[in-house]
């Protein structure tokens, strides 16, 4: 993925991140200033510190977002955890001998372990131990963080943290509702452990399409994956039509591998609306950020229509016009062939009408 991308969507997770480690140098050079009242210039302590935290932060998003990113996904939370607490401080204390190296040969000074220690921890106090352990602390703490962050994604997570939602508000989203075909027969041949494998597999290969395309994966229910846009990206070069297709091309570039491992190349629908819902938090031993609102059953609903028109892709008439209305989109209509289904009832709604498009590409490969 492109650097600027993934700084960009994980910015709320960065932001905590380098405020822990900054508070936590800050934290430290206070108790240091406690315990030596005749120690060096306050304010020079301070800037060491914040200079430290930054410094520190900085290596840990680089480590996590450039190097382990998508390293050990199938291993267990705990040893994720330690694992890459490790690497980090095996990494930071390189970091911090190559520093102390340079500094030692410019002052042409012998270089030892006890120097390096006073070099690098004098402002902790009289014990370095104690700096190691909080260092080790700190990392275990900002790992977890990483992982809760992914668990939930970077934007809920941060979400979660400001409490932007605590209060339920109304916003416009685009909707994706996707799922597999023929999946209760690909259930039935491979299995109940082989078929989650399948799904794994299948919505992980998904995912980097997704999240590029600047949506947030909000839900998974069985076969089916939910997806949200903000009104500004998923109107910005087409991100909400164009990720169906980059999805498609996905899993046609990976089919060898699904024939291989499972025996099939698996195929997919999706349905795309848009409107107002309302986002909020519900829920109390386990809470959880959900979208409401007519745009979220009307899309599933749509999502049941693909089989029996015989299509894989119906957008509403909604979501055209939010499309054509926008000041800016990089998407070329001429790429895509769009037919009109024609005003459909929807199950649970057979007193409205709702008119829905095919979308297909153009010169596209059979389906």
């Amino acid at each position: 993925m492109r650097v600027g991308f993934i700084l960009r969507k994980n910015r709320g997770t960065l932001l905590i991140v380098l405020g822990i480690w900054v508070a936590f140098h800050l934290f430290v050079a206070w108790l240091t200033l406690l315990g030596q009242p005749d120690g060096p210039d306050v304010r020079a302590r301070y800037q060491a510190a914040l200079e430290s935290g930054l410094l520190f932060g900085l290596l840990n998003i680089l480590i996590e977002l450039f190097v382990l990113r998508r390293q050990m996904r199938k291993w267990p939370l705990l040893l994720v955890l330690l694992t890459r607490t490790f690497i980090l401080l095996v990494l930071a204390f390189a970091f911090a001998w190559l520093g102390f190296w340079v500094a030692t040969y410019v002052l042409q000074q012998p270089a030892s372990w006890q120097a390096f220690l006073r070099f690098h921890f004098s402002e902790y106090g009289h014990s370095p131990r104690v700096a190691v352990v909080l260092l080790i602390l700190v990392s275990f703490i900002t790992n977890f963080v990483w992982q809760i962050s992914r668990t939930l994604s970077p934007e809920r997570f941060y979400n979660y943290i400001t409490g932007k939602y605590h209060s339920p508000r109304e916003e416009f989203r685009v909707v994706m509702f996707l799922d597999v075909k023929d999946s209760t027969a690909i259930a039935e041949q491979l299995g109940n452990l082989k078929y989650h494998e399948f799904l794994n597999e299948f919505f992980y290969d998904l995912d980097e399409v997704i999240a590029r395309h600047e949506g947030e994966i909000y839900q998974y229910v069985g076969d089916e994956v939910i997806v949200v846009w903000h009104k500004e990206y998923a109107r910005y070069k087409g991100y909400a039509i164009r990720s169906f297709f980059r999805c498609r091309r996905r899993i046609r570039r990976l089919g060898a591998k699904y024939q291989q491992k499972y025996g099939f190349v698996p195929g997919f629908r999706a349905s795309l609306h848009s409107g107002q819902v309302v986002v909020g938090e519900v829920g109390d031993t386990k809470k959880e950020i959900v979208f409401h609102g007519d745009v979220i059953n009307t899309g599933s609903r749509i999502l049941d229509q693909c089989k029996p028109l015989g299509v894989d892709f119906l957008v509403t008439r909604a979501v055209l016009e939010s499309f054509r209305r926008a000041r800016r989109t990089g998407l070329n209509w001429e790429n895509y062939r769009l037919e009109s289904m024609g005003a459909i009832r929807l199950r649970g709604k057979e007193e409205e009408e709702v008119e829905v498009f095919s979308v297909e590409e153009r010169n596209s490969p059979e389906r």
